[in-house]
């Protein structure tokens, strides 16, 4: 057997001296990268919470804008529908003047010796069956329509006796003319 001896023992010394720094640096440098790996990987995940509440966010908003944007539909078919509504408001208040003239201008031509028994009507055309005195008055009430509201043809008449009285019974069916003013 042979023995050995260490004629420099400081150097083994040393060699352990030096594991252990380097042992040491190796712990801290795995200590070092895991502390970076998690400060990483925080960071990483708070980015990613950020970006996840900025989509949220801006999701939000389009779903709030397709609602107003839809309100916005809905109130400009609301619109339209408001404006054909008062369209045909302002057309009949229109009409209903023209009606009103018709038969303002209608009455002022009635005889007193005439008396409208049935009256039916548009703008374009009136008709309707009256009682006449006698066939004088029957003359000036189809005078009075051609002259104020409208060719008036001559209609078949018929003479009757009424409680005593001889009147004149008559239908006529007179077309309006619209621009026709008093003469």
């Amino acid at each position: 057997m042979i023995v050995k001896i260490n004629l420099l023992p400081w150097r083994d010394e040393l060699k352990i001296q030096e594991e252990n720094k380097v042992k040491r640096v190796l712990a801290l440098s795995c200590l070092f990268g895991a502390i970076l790996a998690g400060i990483l990987v925080f960071l990483v995940q708070e980015e990613l919470d950020t970006r996840q509440l900025r989509l949220n966010i801006i999701n939000a908003e389009f779903t709030q804008l397709g609602n107003v944007e839809a309100q916005m539909n809905e109130r400009k078919s609301q619109t339209e529908r408001l404006k054909q509504q008062l369209g045909v408001l302002q057309k009949l208040s229109a009409q209903r003047s023209e009606v009103v003239s018709l038969m303002e201008k209608f009455s002022s031509v009635t005889p007193q010796d005439a008396f409208i028994i049935s009256l039916a009507f548009t703008l374009d055309n009136i008709s309707f069956n009256a009682l006449a005195k006698d066939r004088d008055v029957l003359a000036v009430h189809l005078d009075s329509l051609d002259n104020y509201i409208g060719p008036a043809p001559i209609p078949p008449h018929l003479e009757v006796l009424m409680d005593g009285n001889r009147v004149v019974s008559y239908s006529v069916e007179v077309k309006t003319e619209q621009n026709k003013g008093a003469k």
